[in-house]
């Protein structure tokens, strides 16, 4: 387990501890972070996790054109469709547990990872 997996799920220890309930997107994030860092990389190179905007036509081509064969996995279309699933990336308190751990993300940025990989593993990604 990577350190900023380890972080992020004492985060959401915290979060629980604080708001007496859990919220089901940290570990969900954690997991997709820890699960899907291959996918994450190579999607970087195209597409910012802090965008402001939505992915463009042309940056969809190039990852369909120019993605690995290998990617991405079954354990991590499992991890991302978890975590669309779960309305994710539509809240807006992932961004800044995220910051926490020195990751730059926009929840439209995250809207935009499962933009790029529902469509290769097969889901429709929620709207916001």
């Amino acid at each position: 387990m990577s350190s900023k997996v380890a972080i992020l799920l004492l985060v959401s220890l915290a979060v629980v501890a604080v708001n007496g309930q859990g919220n089901q997107c940290v570990p969900l994030g954690g997991r997709l972070l820890s699960i899907c860092d291959a996918e994450l990389s190579f999607l970087r190179e195209i597409y910012p996790l802090d965008s402001t905007a939505p992915p463009t036509a042309a940056q969809v081509q190039q990852v369909t054109d120019t993605k690995p064969a290998d990617l991405p996995t079954e354990a991590c279309c499992t991890a991302v469709k978890a975590f669309d699933g779960a309305r994710c990336p539509c809240d807006a308190s992932i961004p800044t547990l995220l910051g926490t751990l020195g990751l730059s993300t926009t929840s439209t940025g995250l809207q935009g990872v499962t933009s790029f990989t529902g469509p290769l593993c097969k889901f429709t990604p929620v709207t916001c």
